[in-house]
C-alpha cells in the first residue's frame, strides 16, 4: 500500500517528522531546505514497495536538500542505489568527485554506501517541483551491471526505447503497485530492476 503524505506549508516544527519519513524511505542523511530556508512544503509524497524495490514520488514547493555524510555511512551502513528522475525540477548531485546538474529528460544514480549531497529545486522561484526516486539493493543491480558504480553522480540521458520504458515502469508502480499481490510485486520489481540495468549502460555519456 502506498504511503502518501498530503500537506502544504508544513511548519518548521514538522521538519523532524519529514526527516524520519525520508530516512525510512531512502537512507539516513542530514535533511534541509537548501538555500531557501523559508519554505518547507510537501504537496505529495507517495511510496510503493515492490518486495525490496522502493518507488517514491516527491512533490513540493521550494527546495529539498540532503547530505549523507561519512558519519551517516558509518552509523548505518547500507548498500543501495538511488535512481533520481526529475519531472519538474532541477537536480544537483555530488558524489565521488562528480557533480551532476540535470533537468527533465535525464536521470542519475547515487550510492548510499558513499557520502553524497543532493539539491532538488523547482525550476522557478515559488513554483513546485516533482521527481521520482527508486531505491534498489546494490548487490542486485551489480549482479546485472558489473560496473554500475561508475555511473554514479553523472547525468544520464533518458533515451527513446529502454530509457522511456524504465520511467514508464516507475509511473506504473506508483499508480498500480498497491493492486499487486506479493508474488506480482516481486515479479514486477524484477522488471523494474532489469529496466534500470539496461537503461544505465545505454546512456554512459553526460546528458547536460
Amino acid at each position: 500500500m502506498p504511503v502518501t503524505l498530503d500537506e502544504q506549508g508544513i511548519p518548521a516544527r514538522e521538519a523532524a517528522k519529514l526527516q524520519r519519513l525520508f530516512d525510512a524511505s531512502l537512507c539516513p542523511m542530514e535533511y534541509g531546505l537548501g538555500r531557501d530556508k523559508s519554505l518547507l512544503s510537501v504537496t505529495r509524497f507517495a511510496r510503493v514497495n515492490l518486495r525490496g524495490i522502493d518507488v517514491i514520488r516527491d512533490e513540493g514547493r521550494g527546495q529539498r536538500a540532503g547530505v549523507r555524510k561519512p558519519s551517516h555511512v558509518e552509523a548505518q551502513r547500507c548498500d543501495d542505489f538511488l535512481v533520481c528522475v526529475p519531472h519538474r525540477a532541477e537536480v544537483t548531485l555530488i558524489q565521488s568527485g562528480w557533480q551532476a546538474h540535470f533537468m527533465p529528460g535525464s536521470f542519475s544514480l547515487l550510492s548510499t554506501a558513499r557520502p553524497f549531497s543532493a539539491l532538488i529545486a523547482a525550476p522557478h522561484p515559488h513554483t513546485s517541483f516533482s521527481h521520482t526516486i527508486v531505491r534498489v539493493a546494490g548487490p542486485r543491480l551489480r549482479s546485472r551491471v558489473a560496473r554500475i558504480d561508475d555511473c554514479c553522480g553523472q547525468p544520464l540521458a533518458i533515451r527513446p526505447g529502454i530509457g522511456r520504458i524504465m520511467t514508464s515502469l516507475f509511473e506504473l508502480a506508483l499508480t498500480e503497485g498497491d493492486a499487486l499481490s506479493a508474488d506480482e510485486a516481486l515479479h514486477f520489481g524484477d522488471a523494474v530492476l532489469d529496466a534500470i540495468a539496461d537503461a544505465a549502460p545505454a546512456a554512459p555519456e553526460l546528458a547536460g
